[in-house]
């Protein structure tokens, strides 16, 4: 089959402390949106699927240290988990839609980021897993009949990407 996949999320940080000589520490509140659409072929039948969730968790940033001219590094290391996670999954009309809770995501994220040292813009490799244990099984339904269980499998991802942010 084919597969497409899209993913959105925002983030609020907020330092409940000045910075450190060691660095800042910074708690984080995210939202995470992942969309799929599986198509269909003449052996299996195709489906959209919704994720969204609510994550919480916290952030370390080092001090910032010279790179070149008016560049600056810094190291981050971010840790979160899911406080909400729901899952909207649209079978093409094979099956009534299911909606589930999720199970609880877990991710941790190390970051090397660049700026210049008066602009709100950054730059940053990431390297980060997110792993997530399978749902449990919900009943699914056919014209309002029951007809099986779903559930979402288990999910371990890891990623390496550039990532370009502005700060407010």
């Amino acid at each position: 089959t084919t597969t497409r996949q899209g993913e959105s999320a925002a983030d609020l940080l907020w330092r409940p402390h000045r910075p450190a000589a060691w660095g800042e520490a910074w708690l984080t509140l995210g939202a995470l949106v992942n969309g799929r659409a599986i198509y269909g072929t003449a052996d299996a039948g195709g489906l959209d699927e919704l994720s969204a969730s609510l994550l919480v968790g916290a952030l370390w940033r080092s001090p910032n240290w010279p790179v070149a001219g008016s560049w600056r590094a810094r190291m981050e290391a971010e840790g979160r988990v899911s406080a909400a996670h729901r899952l909207h999954v649209d079978y093409q009309g094979l099956l009534d839609s299911s909606r589930l809770e999720g199970a609880r995501k877990r991710q941790v994220a190390l970051r090397l980021a660049v700026s210049a040292q008066d602009s709100p813009w950054e730059w940053a490799l990431e390297w980060s897993h997110l792993a997530q244990k399978a749902s449990p099984s919900v009943p699914v339904f056919r014209g309002g009949v029951p007809f099986g269980t779903v559930r979402q499998p288990e999910l371990s991802i890891r990623d390496v990407g550039v990532r370009l942010s502005r700060r407010f």
